[in-house]
C-alpha cells in the first residue's frame, strides 16, 4: 500500500459583513433622513394646496357655486356647509347648535355669518318655520353684540325679529 499525498483546499474565507451596531446606525440615519424629507415634502404639498384664507363673502353667489375650501378643520367645514350649501330646512333645524357653535369657537368666520343671515331671513320671511323664542333672542343678540360684517346688513332683520319673538309663546 502506498501513500499518496491529498491535498485539502480549505473554503473561501466569507466576507466580513458589517457589525450590528453600524447597520443599526446607518439604518437609524436612513430613516431619520426619510422622515426629515417626506414631512418638508408633504408640508409644502399642503401649504400649495389651500392657502388656510377664509373665502370672501362678497364672492359667495347662489349655493350650487360655491366651492368652499377646506380649513382643516372638521367642525367648521361642516357648519360652513350647512351655512352655504345646505337645505335652509336643514340650517333652522340645526340652528340653536349652529348658533352657539359659531359664537363660542368661530365668532369672526364671513362665512358662517352668511348662513346667519339666512336663518334671520328665514326667521322674517317663514312664518311657517317654527323658530322658539330663545332661538330669536339669540339671533337678535347676534346681531346687537357681535358685529357682523357691514356689507351682509344683518341689522336690517332687526324690527321683524323683534316683533316675531314679542309674538312667540314662551316654552315652559
Amino acid at each position: 500500500m502506498k501513500l499518496q499525498p491529498v491535498y485539502l483546499l480549505a473554503p473561501e474565507p466569507e466576507p466580513k459583513s458589517m457589525t450590528s451596531r453600524r447597520a443599526f446606525l446607518l439604518a437609524g440615519c436612513t430613516f431619520a433622513t426619510g422622515t426629515l424629507i417626506g414631512g418638508a415634502c408633504g408640508y409644502s404639498l399642503g401649504a400649495s394646496r389651500g392657502s388656510g384664507e377664509p373665502e370672501d363673502p362678497k364672492k359667495v353667489g347662489s349655493n350650487d357655486e360655491v366651492e368652499l375650501k377646506s380649513t382643516g378643520d372638521s367642525t367648521l367645514d361642516e357648519l360652513r356647509r350647512l351655512a352655504i350649501k345646505a337645505p335652509v330646512g336643514d340650517l333652522c333645524a340645526k340652528a340653536d347648535l349652529f348658533m352657539n357653535l359659531k359664537g363660542l369657537d368661530y365668532p369672526d368666520d364671513p362665512v358662517l355669518w352668511q348662513g346667519m343671515g339666512r336663518l334671520m331671513e328665514e326667521a322674517v320671511n317663514n312664518p311657517n318655520q317654527p323658530f322658539e323664542r330663545n332661538t330669536l333672542s339669540l339671533l337678535i343678540r347676534f346681531v346687537e353684540k357681535a358685529n357682523p360684517p357691514q356689507e351682509l346688513r344683518l341689522d336690517r332683520y332687526l324690527p321683524a325679529l323683534r316683533e316675531r319673538r314679542n309674538n312667540t309663546k314662551r316654552k315652559d
